[in-house]
């Protein structure tokens, strides 16, 4: 796997374009505005806070967060298959998880 990476001050970006995965890592000090869908990991103080979809557009409010990472996967996967497939690794691996979170069933192509 070939991966592009940009460093900046307040956040960093790994690209993947031979499998279309973006990965943009922010920090708490300036909030992103992203324009593009992908799946939201908050953390706070190295625990997550919140795993989400981003459908379009996300402004990101508060000072619950110093660690913003941004997904962006191909077209051709369902965000909220992505989004379960995340809760469930998360859950496996025993990481605290906020309580309105839910682990669905996924489809079967996406267990392991």
């Amino acid at each position: 796997m070939k991966l592009n990476v940009e460093l900046k001050e307040h956040w960093t970006n790994i690209i993947s374009k031979e499998d279309a995965i973006e990965i943009k890592i922010y920090d708490g000090t300036k909030p992103p505005v992203v324009n593009h869908s992908g799946i939201g990991i908050l953390l706070f103080k190295g625990k997550v806070k919140n795993i989400f979809q981003v459908e379009k557009e996300l402004k990101v409010k508060g000072d619950r967060w110093d660690r913003l990472i941004l997904i962006s996967i191909p077209a051709n996967l369902k965000l909220h298959h992505v989004l379960q497939g995340f809760i469930h690794v998360a859950i496996k691996n025993k990481v605290t998880l906020p309580k309105h979170l839910k682990k669905e069933k996924l489809p079967q192509q996406f267990k392991s």
